[in-house]
């Protein structure tokens, strides 16, 4: 994963908002199906998107810079310090462990 200096559009990370649902939704399916599966919005800011949860509260999920940039929510108004991802990789974080580095 490289960090990218390319824009994205906001149809980039509603793209991503929608592979971030799919995947909660085999998630939630497989492992809490009596429990509705979350869904998702974007809240666009001067410097990221924050991907907003919604399961009964609203949280802050993750964040993506205006270059697709993912990044872990440190607190609600803020990102985690790291890359986890780009919303164009193969392998990107979608559900919350993901967003983990591993070492």
């Amino acid at each position: 994963m490289t960090p990218s200096n390319i824009p994205v559009t906001i149809q980039d990370v509603e793209h991503y908002v929608e592979e971030i649902t799919e995947a909660n939704k085999e998630y939630h399916k497989k492992y809490f199906s009596s429990l509705a599966s979350p869904f998702y919005t974007i809240k666009k800011g001067q410097k990221y998107y924050k991907i907003m949860e919604h399961k009964g509260y609203e949280s802050a999920y993750c964040f993506v810079d205006m270059f697709g940039n993912i990044y872990k929510v440190e607190s609600y108004s803020r990102p985690a310090k790291g890359i986890r991802g780009h919303i164009s990789d193969k392998k990107k974080p979608l559900l919350f462990g993901d967003f983990y580095i591993k070492h």
